[in-house]
């Protein structure tokens, strides 16, 4: 093959690879998205909304895996053909951006940057998630043992020849 046909393969594969970083993109911020709709469900209660909302997270970090996967592939393909160890983006929008703030090309394409601020926005999600859950988990475990503590008084009560109450209404036959 020419140098002429090798740049565009590489600028095809460089395509691909911009377009695959793009659709990550999108999938992590549908991410972010649920994990603020698990904030929403946790602090309502809804235990199924937030159910539903972790397995679609779950769903789309195995769509994020096989895209990793096809990046993979295509980076391994594009350092075959240029013999290069790494991939530099040669994307129409990165070039212009590049080109326009500095003399000297970055070493990254601005997808990363956009997929790096989404990440840290789901790690601050989840983290308040799980504080949001710690706290309703210990709710939980105080009013079980005060549910506990109330069983415990009432077999004493009943141990010392205390009657239970019924919760029907008491029938008068000698009325």
């Amino acid at each position: 093959m020419g140098r002429n046909e090798h740049g565009i393969e590489l600028r095809e594969l460089s395509e691909r690879i911009h377009s695959c970083r793009a659709d990550e993109l999108d999938y992590y911020r549908s991410i972010l998205d649920l994990s603020r709709a698990q904030r929403a469900a946790i602090v309502e209660g809804d235990t199924d909304a937030l159910a539903r909302a972790t397995e679609e997270k779950t769903r789309l970090m195995s769509v994020i895996d096989a895209i990793g996967l096809k990046i993979a592939s295509l980076m391994d393909e594009t350092a075959c053909i240029a013999g290069a160890r790494s991939h530099a983006c040669v994307h129409r929008d990165h070039v212009a951006t590049t080109a326009a703030t500095s003399a000297v090309p970055a070493a990254g394409c601005g997808l990363n940057a956009r997929i790096v601020g989404v990440m840290a926005g789901i790690l601050e999600a989840e983290c308040a998630n799980q504080e949001l859950l710690e706290q309703a988990i210990s709710g939980v475990s105080e009013e079980l043992k005060q549910i506990d503590a109330g069983g415990k008084a009432v077999r004493a009560y009943w141990g010392r020849g205390g009657q239970p109450t019924s919760t029907t209404g008491a029938i008068d036959d000698n009325a």
